[in-house]
């Protein structure tokens, strides 16, 4: 959709409401001045509603326009980057790393419990 289209949806939009909301007052027992008050606050609100949204869709799709090869080849080649340095890395650094500290915690976790029972179990 273009510019062009999405403006006169906006405008009918809000004649639309306009008229719809001025007689629809005017039915109902309102005063000439208010019905047409409420039809030109309805008219702008949701004309304005209808092509506000239409310009952040057509904002967004501007954003995601672009060379969309250009990001795909960045990355492809920052993903096989990474793979390169994963290769010459010890596979089993991390699972050791992570056994020690798991040990470490499983010690002081059992220190702290024998504390803990040493200060429960000693009367004075």
């Amino acid at each position: 959709m273009n510019d062009i289209i999405v403006n006169k949806w906006a405008m009918g939009l809000a004649i639309f409401s306009f008229g719809f909301l001025s007689i629809g007052s005017f039915l109902f027992g309102a005063t000439a001045t208010t019905s047409v008050l409420r039809g030109f606050g309805g008219g702008v609100l949701f004309g304005t509603s209808l092509w506000l949204a239409w310009l952040l869709v057509n904002e967004e799709k501007d954003e995601i326009e672009g060379d969309p090869e250009a990001e795909v080849n960045a990355d492809v080649e920052s993903a096989q980057e990474s793979t390169k340095k994963t290769d010459v890395t010890d596979p089993n650094a991390v699972k050791e790393k992570f056994l020690k500290k798991a040990i470490e915690l499983a010690e002081k976790s059992k220190k702290e419990k024998e504390d803990k029972y040493d200060q429960e179990a000693t009367p004075f």
